[in-house]
């Protein structure tokens, strides 16, 4: 979801003054089943002055990320991954609304070796 926040800076996932700090902890309470918790702080080098006043503040602080994720593994080619994400802004923005951004996908991979 962070990528998009991105936009009005330089574009999406354009990745510039910012330092970030990601913990993430998981676990298996079934074989088939992963359930993760990741945890990010974000912070900027310096206060985005030459921005849009109405999105940006003049803070550092650009906020926590935290995702809860559930990986469900049908067999060794599909899983299906439900993901809840909130932000919480700091700051560096105006704005102070929590964002919410909820994904459901399911994922089909192969492995094959070209070349023997």
């Amino acid at each position: 979801m962070y990528a998009w926040s991105l936009i009005p800076e330089k574009g999406i996932s354009y990745w510039t003054n910012m330092s970030m700090i990601q913990t993430e902890a998981g676990f298996t309470p079934l074989k088939p089943v992963l359930l993760k918790g990741v945890w990010y702080h974000t912070d900027a080098f310096h206060p985005y002055v030459h921005g849009n006043k109405d999105i940006f503040a003049d803070g550092t602080h650009r906020g926590e990320i935290m995702e809860l994720i559930a990986i469900y593994q049908f067999g060794s080619s599909i899983a299906g991954e439900l993901r809840y994400e909130i932000l919480k802004p700091g700051d560096f923005y105006r704005g102070q609304a929590t964002g919410q951004f909820f994904r459901f996908e399911i994922n089909y991979s192969w492995k094959h070796s070209f070349f023997p």
